[in-house]
């Protein structure tokens, strides 16, 4: 059976910024939702795992309901098919940046990605659902109860009201050259959070 976890914060946190940082392996090479907020009816914030006619890419998505359009997305022109490697990624959410390519900002392993099959930043200021009051899923979509993601997770991180760069949760070893974590000490804010799956 499939996992996921689930909450629906109390409170609103700040909608127009926040970051979120998590390492994850992929089981199978799968469409799989990553974090998701909102459910069906709602406007939807989605950074999933997209695998479909060849493709397998990290698609970030903001949709608006009641326009029924996509307002922001980023899908990775870069492919993600090795199940046996870790990834760290960072979505920089900060809609109050006047430069509309500084609102989404995706990083893969320590490096920011610029290459993207598709391309769509929001409107200064807009809201997303991440820290609204509406339900919040980690490992599936949280509109339809489905697209499970198939892998493991480690140390997941939300911080609410801060736009970090992916230094402030990994580094470079200075031995291998490889990408690793570090402790984060920034601020989780309102509806932040961190998740070290240890049990």
């Amino acid at each position: 059976m499939a996992t996921y976890l689930n909450r629906t914060p109390s409170g609103e946190g700040n909608r127009k910024t926040w970051t979120f940082s998590t390492w994850f392996k992929r089981g199978t090479i799968a469409s799989g939702a990553i974090l998701t907020a909102g459910s069906n009816g709602q406007d939807e914030t989605t950074i999933r795992l997209q695998s479909s006619g060849g493709v397998d890419a990290i698609d970030w998505q903001l949709f608006n309901v009641s326009s029924s359009a996509t307002v922001g997305r980023l899908i990775t022109s870069q492919q993600i098919r090795d199940p046996s490697a870790w990834y760290h990624l960072v979505c920089r959410y900060d809609s109050t940046q006047g430069t509309a390519g500084d609102r989404m900002r995706m990083y893969l392993n320590g490096s920011e990605v610029t290459a993207f099959s598709t391309d769509t930043n929001p409107s200064q200021n807009y809201d997303a659902m991440i820290n609204n009051t509406v339900l919040h899923n980690i490992g599936r979509a949280s509109w339809n109860s489905s697209n499970y993601f198939h892998g493991y997770f480690a140390e997941t991180i939300l911080a609410d009201g801060q736009s970090y760069a992916p230094t402030s949760f990994g580094e470079t070893d200075s031995t291998t050259g490889i990408w690793k974590p570090k402790t984060f000490s920034g601020s989780y804010g309102t509806n932040g959070f961190k998740l070290e799956y240890k049990n």
